[in-house]
């Protein structure tokens, strides 16, 4: 009996402390990006640590979660920065090479403007899955090698030739995705 009273104690502690170093760190919002609509949840504990879990729902697009990392957090004003993430859906990049996800870096500011009522907005980068950009990268190189190798006996040539497709393949693909940046403002409201 003493050692169920004590493990009660213990829950009803522990459950306090997390409690109160949750403070203010859960919400769910609705945010825009780009054109699209966006469901936005978020789970913090500043008191705690800088980091941020984000889940967002992109209406038509597909799912997102991040990690944000918090450089600047005041009563009223927060600013993330790094901000790794993954998204699996329709791409966002603007580079659709067949990959299964994106990976994701940003940045934003959260506004408090009433009580828990925040605003937001934030600046994202999404890069297609580095595994189906390899492969296609490499078999354009292949490719592109082997058309030299039957135009030349050179290995200079060839070389040269295979190594231009290489590094024309990264920046139309990384290039392109990170012109393709994607911003979005939202609203959220905070339960605790």
């Amino acid at each position: 009996m003493k050692k169920i009273v004590m493990i009660a104690a213990v829950l009803v502690m522990t459950a306090t402390s997390v409690k109160a170093s949750l403070n203010d760190s859960i919400g769910a919002g609705f945010q825009m990006v780009d054109n699209s609509p966006s469901a936005t949840l978020k789970m913090r504990g500043l008191s705690v640590t800088p980091l941020e879990l984000q889940y967002s729902y992109i209406l038509g697009h597909g799912q997102e979660a991040n990690i944000n990392l918090y450089v600047l957090h005041t009563k009223y004003f927060k600013m993330h920065l790094i901000d790794p993430g993954i998204f699996l859906g329709k791409t966002l990049s603007g580079v659709d090479i067949g990959q299964s996800y994106d990976i994701s870096f940003g940045g934003g500011v959260e506004i408090t403007i009433w009580k828990r009522l925040v605003i937001f907005g934030s600046v994202r980068v999404y890069l297609p899955d580095p595994g189906a950009a390899s492969k296609l990268i490499d078999s354009q190189t292949k490719s592109v090698g082997e058309n030299s190798a039957a135009q030349t006996n050179d290995p200079n040539q060839i070389y040269d030739s295979a190594k231009g497709a290489a590094y024309n393949s990264v920046n139309d693909i990384y290039g392109a995705a990170l012109k393709n940046y994607k911003m979005s403002f939202g609203v959220m409201w905070f339960f605790w």
